[in-house]
């Protein structure tokens, strides 16, 4: 359920999460614009009118993206793909994942400033997923979990469920990798799954054969061999389509996604070394 957000202080907040922004005096759109936070996650080439740091609001970890006067192509780019704000495409592919069925991160806050029709500033807080990136969560449970055929199965499925709905939709995230994923396996009985990180997601009206390959070829590269064997990997290929039997089109789009991901491998490898 899609539960309509509170007008407070300059920002669209979401009813939860009113009284912990409140008490730890973040419930304005200037306290968000000019919190220090406790871990700024800012990182080499990303350009200085984006900022994202971590905040605390009582029991609850938040991840803050704000934009201060983005470029004027910058704008025109997300006008053309009608946005009114940067922040503006994130909050309403979140919204789009709830609509979908996929767990994503909630959305805590959202806020734009303008001047006439020119954005100067915009903010979009979102809420911790439980658990771990699956590219973390993956190493060590080679030899462990992922040796337990019904949990690996369990797993394959999940992923490939998701990636159906996003895809299903005419939708491509153009970063699929594990480090997108979190899994919560607190409990064997129920595993739950969720997707981040959704600002780059697209709805192309051309080339969706192009996305689908490379989402897919996202997920392979950054899968590790000794996680998924080419059975395990044929498997979820057939969950996310749906099918019990390949047939020619599919060994078609397998081929296009093995040879993505050679590229991708050799030019991950290139910048390694460069």
């Amino acid at each position: 359920m899609i539960s309509d957000p509170i007008e407070h202080g300059g920002l669209l907040v979401h009813h939860d999460y009113l009284d912990p922004l409140r008490a730890a005096g973040l419930d304005s759109f200037d306290a968000l614009m000019s919190a220090a936070g406790e871990t700024n996650l800012d990182k080499k080439g990303l350009a200085s009118w984006r900022q994202r740091i971590v905040l605390k609001a009582g029991d609850h970890t938040l991840f803050l993206k704000r934009y201060t006067k983005p470029p004027v192509r910058e704008q025109l780019r997300q006008r053309i793909a009608g946005f009114g704000a940067t922040a503006e495409v994130e909050r309403h592919w979140l919204k789009r994942m709830a609509e979908l069925g996929i767990a994503a991160p909630a959305v805590v806050a959202y806020g734009v400033r303008k001047r006439g029709l020119a954005e100067t500033q915009s903010l979009i807080v979102t809420a911790k997923v439980p658990g771990i990136s699956l590219e973390k969560w993956t190493p060590p449970h080679i030899d462990g979990k992922l040796r337990d055929r019904a949990f690996k199965r369990r797993l394959i499925d999940a992923v490939a469920a998701i990636v159906a709905k996003l895809h299903g939709a005419g939708l491509f995230h153009r970063d699929l990798y594990l480090a997108h994923l979190f899994i919560d396996d607190a409990d064997d009985a129920y595993l739950r799954l969720a997707l981040i990180d959704l600002q780059r997601v697209i709805q192309p009206r051309l080339f969706a054969r192009r996305r689908r390959v490379k989402d897919l070829a996202s997920l392979n590269y950054s899968t590790p061999r000794r996680a998924a064997s080419t059975a395990d990997r044929v498997r979820w290929y057939k969950r996310y389509r749906g099918i019990d039997r390949l047939m020619a089109a599919d060994r078609t789009l397998i081929r296009a996604v093995v040879a993505k991901t050679k590229r991708i491998a050799q030019h991950s490898t290139k910048h390694r070394l460069g």
